[in-house]
């Protein structure tokens, strides 16, 4: 179908779905090399597109975070329940204003954090310098704003200026302050 051309049917959506949920499949499941990936002539305009998974659920980071949550599912009937979803929803924000396994990874899944405090932040600013100091990105490219801190971070790896990155992964942990006070009343 032509990208400006006629509007597009709802068959031609099913396809796309179905077509995206195939490549998913050739790519994480059958372990197929990209070229072998898109096998559908009207949607080989995907190999060269950024696309999410037609499930987010199938999305790498998201089944690694996942993972990382699962240990609160263990501690749900012995602690209180409101303190556990806060965590939750802080732990899964920090996770996702980075993007990136490795970061979530580093970090692992915060229990002890009562204010999100001095303390707190410089132990995920630690954290998130393993990674980069290991030649990894913490912050993601699939959406925004973390890739355009991604493009900041690359910036400080070339330049190997540790400060710098110490100084974006520090604005991001204070920009989680407001979200932190937010959280009991979220949850």
């Amino acid at each position: 179908n032509d990208v400006v051309g006629e509007p597009l049917s709802v068959d031609y959506f099913y396809r796309f779905v179905q077509a995206r949920e195939e490549v998913r499949i050739r790519r994480e499941v059958l372990k197929l090399q990209p070229h072998e990936w898109y096998q559908q002539e009207d949607f080989r305009w995907m190999s060269s597109t950024r696309l999410t998974n037609v499930r987010r659920e199938d999305d790498r980071v998201t089944r690694e975070f996942r993972t990382l949550c699962s240990v609160a599912s263990h501690r749900w009937e012995f602690f209180p329940k409101l303190e556990i979803a806060k965590l939750l929803i802080f732990n899964c924000a920090l996770w996702r204003a980075f993007g990136t396994v490795e970061f979530a990874k580093s970090v692992g899944f915060l229990w002890t954090v009562k204010e999100w405090n001095e303390n707190d932040r410089a132990f995920v600013v630690e954290a998130a310098m393993k990674v980069w100091q290991g030649g990894a990105c913490c912050f993601t490219d699939a959406y925004r704003p973390p890739a355009r801190l991604r493009n900041a971070e690359l910036k400080a790896m070339r330049e190997g200026n540790e400060n710098f990155a110490r100084m974006i992964y520090g604005r991001v942990c204070q920009d989680l302050a407001a979200l932190w006070e937010a959280t009991g009343r979220i949850a």
